[in-house]
């Protein structure tokens, strides 16, 4: 009885941490209140022109230039634009999920302990991220989930490509030190070249602009001018 009584006990404590840590959580994420940035709208303007312009484009006058942070995040928002769904309550809604998606995967590895979580809610950035709009905790839960779940590791990797170009470098890195098949690589290095192609037909470049502006800062003037300016602000 003894024995039963710990293993009860333990798993309340369990829970209890993830019960507390969910609603300090919850309660931050109510505090800063629905907001989605200038940024994030962006992207809601792309999902309204291809339903109502049949474009991928940026504005009313069907420029082609790039300016989502994530082509996947454009895409997810496609279906809540024809059904009509508030924007900010959207954000807010999948911000809340995705978060709490996170917590519950930490509290898992972390096997029921405080730390993991506790980490998480000791950067108010994580609480504030997703519930402005930006795909940042998509892109988290998609390079943990790569790591974590080898059999649907193609899955995951093609989604994190379409969610940040970066993502072709976790991928890599994900495949060099925990080995995948050869299979799952070919699956998401395919869909990284299929990327590369809409995006040399549609945007006449194979790269976004932030990749120029990222390869800049390997400039030493440049990279010691941002270093400093970061320091002095």
């Amino acid at each position: 009885m003894n024995g039963t009584s710990k293993q009860q006990r333990a798993e309340v404590k369990k829970w209890s941490v993830l019960l507390l840590a969910s609603f300090i959580l919850l309660f931050l994420q109510i505090k800063y209140g629905m907001g989605p940035t200038d940024e994030s709208l962006l992207s809601t303007q792309y999902a309204q022109n291809i339903i109502q312009q049949n474009s991928f484009c940026s504005n009313h006058q069907l420029q082609c230039s790039e300016q989502y942070e994530s082509l996947l995040w454009v895409l997810l928002q496609i279906p809540i634009t024809i059904v009509g769904i508030d924007i900010a309550l959207y954000f807010w809604l999948n911000g809340v999920l995705l978060s709490l998606t996170i917590f519950v995967f930490a509290w898992k590895k972390g096997k029921g302990k405080w730390l993991a979580l506790a980490l998480l809610l000791l950067f108010p950035s994580f609480a504030l991220e997703g519930i402005i709009g930006n795909p940042t905790l998509l892109i988290s839960l998609l390079v943990t989930l790569s790591l974590y779940d080898r059999e649907r590791f193609h899955i995951w990797g093609c989604l994190l490509i379409l969610s940040d170009f970066d993502g072709i470098i976790p991928c890599v890195l994900i495949w060099l030190f925990y080995p995948r098949s050869g299979k799952q690589m070919a699956v998401f290095t395919g869909t990284f070249a299929l990327l590369l192609l809409f995006r040399y037909f549609h945007f006449n470049e194979l790269v976004p602009n932030f990749i120029w502006a990222k390869v800049k800062l390997f400039e030493p003037t440049l990279a010691i001018q941002s270093i400093l300016a970061n320091l002095w602000w």
